[in-house]
């Protein structure tokens, strides 16, 4: 089988190369046309007519004029967010091997291709993509710097003129958080905000929030922060900082020490509690630590803390008892204490350590239980030491019960509202802070400052709520405001309200009211349109008996290239479409009364330009011209005004005249000779100079034989190797008499000559026969595959699929050379001679130096190159090399000469010469596997029989 699949494999080779690397085209010395690229020049692109689009707002569903890629007074651009494409992370390399595994999967899947080229194709991408693993690896290791990173793009964003919703044209929907902002500005906007920047929304919010709870909130702590207290107490502190709801000051809340039934620690130490201001009103107690400073007469200074009694020590003084006093009272007392034993002195009293003092939190807070808290605490940092109020208990009606039994009451709401602190906010150590249960609610929502859910202290009327709220914005309806009710404990209902000069006292709410404070009327009113070629495009104030002059006028006029034989109204309509009414701004600036027409709200005036109306026009030039191509045609434009917006005639080439293909209007188009002739330099005159048509052509002659410059290489055993220029009728005599003439070292048998137009044909041929290979592989393929019934043979038909797969692979990587077979002769004897062929340009001549060895190759028993021996035959370099092997085929030797031509008849009577290459393919003999032909055999006979018998039972 082995012997089978070389025999096929050999014969592919000498095909392609009979065929391919030394076609008949080869030998020929026909002159290959290169085709030229040239540069064109087209001024039609991007030149596309743009005029004004029509649109429906999505929203209120009105319509609506733009210009598409262009600025106008309801559109404009903005940096919208888009998926980098191009962000690679550390999952590209493994795809990468997944990649390369499914490619070498699909070549193994013979069946299901196509053609063989592309699954050549398909391995040269797998060697790529191996390649190039590291490389990507890398960039995905380096893109994870830039991970996180957004990319952006210019977007055209549309504003509705009538209820202001903004929305793309391609009517996706818009996402506010991927708009290109800076971080300050990158958050939700208020209420305030959305009623100058958005669209009045149709209805009202409802997912409404208690009033005042956020004030509060503490997120829970993660496991981390439990882990690390430090860290913990520093995160407190900070969300403290951040999360103080409506603007609190920090001092309201700030740094006091606690420590509390279910809490976890501190907020701040004692440190902290050291440097808080003391107000004067301080009341002085047990544990307290009081710094004198005493200075004139005697300079003196000491700490003193305020025992269990309730009294100090003072030097010389003795006791004094200033529990229950003030700071600023204590400090006259001590004042006085010590006139009694000093002179001429001063005193300064100031609070050092500040006691700690027992409360218990009790009633609707989330962590009751007894807390240890500064004594300059006050209610409200003692609520947020116990979690603040539940969303059960009442903001209104906290209670602080004295260790003597006295009670009173705070109202949050003063603070929260107003910013007061009532004096009956301090604590004292024993006290009792009890959170009862909330009160009646109402709430309000829709277009107020303040939409949330707020408790009351029995009645309360829609003014005080109004205050509450922050009142209504802008964009708030007074007119319209709904009150949805609970009857009963039954049902909800809707109580619309009528209010009387706006006097909000007069009405009573009641406990689960609601207020929705409904927008005012989402379109705009009262304005028209004007757009396109005008000084001041945009939207006006429709004024009574406003005409399209009076529009025009208040838009600063017309821009120059105002078409002025259309606009056009376009007008609201019943179903508010828009109908189209067509006027002449000519007549109409003429004096025209009927097109002067009377204008009604929400028109749109379109002012079109001459461009958008008719697209321009354009002649083409080719030929000996610098910068061919298609140029706008502009009014009497001439030859010579094409020859010079097209760069001039090239420099370097010989012009002989142009053709003009003309366009005649009302009749056929005509071919004209121009006379085009070159003064000097860039300059030219031209004799029938005409004004161009739309469609119009000018092809300007050269004669390329007369400028070209064609360059050609020698080198290796010559005198004078390298690059020259060649003249039109040169032949290789003349370029090897230029380049000095042979060496001695010269081995002229041996000389490669290439071409670069062969190189093209053999290339084109290669395609071609690797094109029709694939067809004959893919036939024989289905052949074998229906007789294949065993086995055995369908390992034989793969195994054969492959050889023939690896031997067209090879072929279709050969590096083609386009060399052309040449006997090199000594100067004297080349000139006139078949081989003194014309040259072209990129041609090449290699003259080797004098091989001293012949090479011999395949079935011999030790293939290698053996020295030179004159006057020796085929069989003696066979016989150097260890002779033939027992599968060489003899007939089938071969001599490839130094030249590339090959021999193979009468072999063993021809002299060998210096530089050859011996060739022993090996010898094919096919082979039938055991039982095969016996198998074959009763197949067909089996087939007989049963087409016998059918044909019996049918007679």
């Amino acid at each position: 089988m082995s012997k089978r699949f070389s025999f096929i494999n050999f014969s592919i080779v000498i095909i392609f190369l009979l065929t391919t690397v030394f076609p008949s085209d080869a030998f020929s010395y026909q002159n290959a046309k290169d085709s030229e690229e040239r540069s064109f020049v087209d001024e039609s692109k991007g030149m596309d007519i743009v005029s004004f689009k029509k649109i429906r707002c999505p929203n209120c569903l009105m319509e609506f004029f733009y210009i598409p890629g262009k600025d106008s007074p309801h559109s404009h651009w903005v940096q919208y967010e888009i998926k980098e494409e191009l962000n690679v992370n550390k999952e590209d390399s493994l795809n990468i091997e997944d990649s390369l595994k499914d490619t070498q999967d699909k070549i193994k899947e013979l069946k299901k291709k196509d053609s063989l080229l592309s699954l050549f194709k398909l391995k040269d991408t797998a060697k790529d993509k191996t390649s190039s693993k590291e490389t990507a690896v890398q960039n995905a290791l380096t893109a994870q710097a830039s991970k996180g990173q957004v990319g952006y793009k210019l977007r055209q964003q549309l504003t509705c003129p009538y209820d202001g919703y903004v929305f793309f044209p391609e009517g996706d929907l818009l996402d506010q958080a991927k708009f290109k902002l800076s971080p300050a500005l990158f958050q939700e906007p208020s209420n305030i905000e959305s009623s100058f920047s958005k669209a009045i929304s149709f209805g009202a919010p409802k997912d409404l929030k208690q009033f005042g709870y956020e004030l509060f909130f503490v997120p829970e702590k993660s496991g981390k922060e439990e882990e690390n207290k430090d860290g913990s107490l520093l995160g407190s502190a900070k969300s403290m900082e951040s999360l103080a709801a409506l603007g609190m000051l920090k001092t309201a809340l700030g740094g006091q020490g606690a420590q509390g039934a279910g809490l976890s620690g501190q907020i701040t130490g004692a440190e902290d509690t050291a440097v808080i201001p003391v107000s004067p009103d301080y009341i002085v107690g047990p544990g307290d630590t009081l710094l004198i400073n005493i200075w004139g007469s005697v300079q003196e200074s000491f700490p003193v803390e305020v025992d269990r009694e309730g009294k100090i020590m003072l030097p010389k003084s003795g006791p004094l008892y200033i529990w229950g006093m003030k700071l600023k009272e204590a400090e006259v007392r001590i004042t006085q204490r010590l006139n009694e034993f000093y002179t001429n002195f001063n005193v300064s009293v100031s609070m050092g350590k500040l006691r700690s003092i027992r409360v218990f939190m009790m009633g609707e807070v989330k962590k009751p239980g007894a807390y240890s808290i500064s004594s300059q605490s006050n209610i409200f940092q003692a609520l947020y030491q116990a979690g603040g109020p539940t969303k059960m208990g009442s903001m209104r009606k906290i209670k602080i019960v004295s260790s003597d039994s006295k009670s009173r009451e705070i109202d949050l709401y003063q603070f929260l509202l107003k910013g007061e602190q009532a004096d009956s906010s301090i604590i004292q150590s024993g006290d009792t802070i009890f959170v009862s249960p909330i009160g009646d609610v109402v709430a309000i929502t829709g277009n107020v400052k303040r939409p949330a859910i707020y408790e009351t202290k029995g009645d309360i009327s829609l003014s005080d709520l109004m205050d509450f709220s922050g009142g209504i914005t802008p964009t708030g309806n007074l007119q319209h405001l709904q009150v949805e009710r609970i009857k009963d404990n039954e049902r909800r209902i809707v109580v619309d309200m009528e209010l009387k000069n706006n006097n909000f006292k007069d009405i009573n709410l009641r406990n689960g009211d609601m207020i929705i404070v409904s927008p005012i009327v989402r379109l705009k009113h009262n304005f028209v349109t004007i757009l396109g070629n005008v000084e001041n495009p945009g939207d006006y104030g429709l004024k009574e008996d406003m005409s399209v002059k009076d529009l025009m006028q208040t838009a600063k006029g017309m821009m120059p290239g105002t078409y002025l034989s259309r606009a056009e109204i376009a007008r609201v309509s019943k179903d508010r479409s828009r109908e189209i009414i067509p006027i002449n701004l000519d007549k109409m600036m003429m004096g025209g009364k009927d097109e002067d027409i009377s204008l009604k709200e929400w028109d749109i005036l379109l002012v079109y330009s001459e461009a958008e109306v008719s697209s321009p026009s354009y002649v083409e030039i080719d030929g000996a011209i610098n910068k061919p191509g298609k140029y706008e045609l502009t009014p009497n434009m001439k030859i010579s005004d094409l020859i010079f917006r097209a760069g001039g005639v090239t420099s370097s080439d010989f012009i002989r005249g142009a053709e003009l293909f003309h366009i005649v209007p009302g009749e056929q188009p005509v071919v004209r000779e121009i006379g085009v002739k070159r003064i000097f330099g860039a300059n030219i005159l031209i004799d029938k100079d005409i004004i161009l048509q739309s469609g119009d052509t000018l092809f300007v002659k050269r004669e390329p034989k007369l400028t070209e410059r064609k360059m050609i290489i020698i080198k290796g055993e010559v005198r004078f190797p390298g690059t020259y220029p060649i003249i039109q009728g040169e032949r290789l005599s003349d370029l090897i008499s230029r380049a000095g003439g042979y060496t001695n070292d010269a081995f002229l048998p041996g000389a490669l000559f290439t071409r670069k137009s062969i190189k093209e044909v053999q290339e084109k041929m290669r395609q071609k026969f690797l094109e029709k290979e694939q067809r004959t592989l893919m036939e024989e393929q289905q052949a074998l595959l229906l007789r294949a019934g065993s086995s055995a043979n369908a390992d034989a038909i793969t195994s054969s699929v492959r050889a023939r797969m690896d031997m067209m692979e090879m072929i279709s990587g050969a590096d083609i050379e386009g060399r052309m077979v040449i006997a090199l002769l000594p100067l004297d004897q080349l000139k006139h001679t078949k081989y003194d062929i014309p040259l072209e340009d990129g041609d090449t001549l290699t003259v080797p130096q004098s091989p001293s060895a012949v090479t011999v190759i395949g079935s011999v028993n030790n293939p290698t190159s053996v020295p030179f021996e004159v006057s020796k035959g085929v069989d003696y370099y066979i016989q150097r090399t260890g002779g033939l092997t027992k599968h060489a085929d003899k007939s089938g030797i071969y001599v490839v000469r130094a030249n590339g031509e090959a021999i193979n008849k009468f072999m063993m009577t021809k002299f060998v010469e210096r530089g050859d290459t011996i060739v022993i393919p090996q010898e094919f003999k096919y082979w039938t596997p055991p039982g095969q032909l016996l198998k074959d055999t009763v197949e067909v006979l089996s087939r007989i029989a049963v087409g016998v018998g059918i044909i019996a039972a049918l007679q």
